[in-house]
């Protein structure tokens, strides 16, 4: 049988952390960062924060398979749960089988190395285009970069955001940004990077940017009630636009729930002038998840309203 040992210590010493009054660790804001800390993610009740390289599928990922008879036999073996333990580690899949279930903020970038010889030849690049994708298909909250060596541009999203974010309170959870650049793209923005790396990438990736880099929310007034959410949220001075649109799903909240189908009114206010720039009507989908669509958003701060 193979057991996560290395994942197991590093819960029980978070457990154990959180246990001792002379560390004052706030276990609102319990953080994990390491190059292959994506596992974390399955622990949504413990990390408020995960940090880690985009390589989130074991079975794909050149390095990953490279260490994996470390944890069991030639492609795998029955784990604890009594699943494959490669299958386990295929966040991709979990990610997406389990729309639902609600993760930590994930932050996304090469964890060392030079690009591209590190996140397309030690790794390859379907990893990060599978797990992407599947971070953004459902809806999920995160930012992330695949061309950077370390955190590159998202650093200002760990620097402004990643302190404030708590384990108990809701996300706004960013997708379809305009601003942002794709690991799938049919019309590639960017350098070509000749070499022997994956025609995946070479074809369809963009070389440029990230996903969710320049968007920030205020976490001091956040409405995450059973009748109403509400969010402050706005682009850093940074963005290379003054404004953008992107779609908004409130995730991880503790009192607003909706079921499939229900509807629900929306309100997009611009607080320079209290002005309303967008309203309507949206309707939640198969999981209970609601998303306002091209919502407007730039750096004078947009309040954005759901009600039932």
């Amino acid at each position: 049988m193979v057991w996560n040992y290395e994942q197991r210590r590093v819960l029980m010493a978070t457990a154990w952390a959180l246990e001792r009054p002379d560390f004052f660790v706030d276990p609102e804001r319990v953080h994990i960062w390491g190059q292959s800390a994506g596992w974390a993610l399955r622990h949504g009740d413990v990390y408020a924060v995960v940090m880690s390289d985009g390589h989130n599928n074991y079975r794909t990922s050149r390095e990953g398979m490279k260490h994996a008879w470390k944890w069991g036999p030639p492609g795998g073996g029955r784990n604890w749960l009594g699943v494959n333990h490669l299958d386990y580690l295929d966040l991709a899949r979990w990610v997406r089988d389990n729309p639902a279930i609600e993760l930590p903020f994930w932050i996304g970038a090469p964890a060392y190395g030079t690009f591209p010889s590190h996140a397309l030849g030690d790794f390859g690049f379907k990893p990060w285009q599978e797990f992407l994708s599947a971070m953004m298909e459902t809806r999920r909250a995160f930012a992330a970069t695949w061309m950077s060596n370390g955190p590159g541009d998202t650093t200002g999203v760990m620097q402004e955001m990643v302190p404030q974010i708590r384990l108990h309170q809701s996300l706004p959870a960013f997708s379809r940004g305009s601003l942002d650049a794709r690991p799938l793209t049919d019309e590639p923005k960017g350098q070509y990077h000749p070499g022997k790396w994956d025609q995946d990438f070479q074809r369809h990736a963009d070389k440029e940017g990230g996903t969710n880099l320049y968007l920030r929310w205020h976490t001091d007034s956040i409405a995450d009630e059973a009748d109403r959410w509400e969010m402050t949220v706005f682009l850093t001075t940074k963005a290379p636009a003054d404004t953008c649109t992107v779609d908004i799903t409130p995730r991880r909240s503790q009192k607003f729930r909706a079921t499939p189908g229900e509807r629900f009114k929306w309100s997009n206010t611009s607080l320079a002038g209290q002005r309303e720039l967008q309203s309507g009507e949206v309707v939640a989908d198969a999981s209970g998840l609601v998303t306002l669509e091209k919502v407007v958003v730039d750096k004078s701060r947009n309040r954005i309203r759901i009600w039932r």
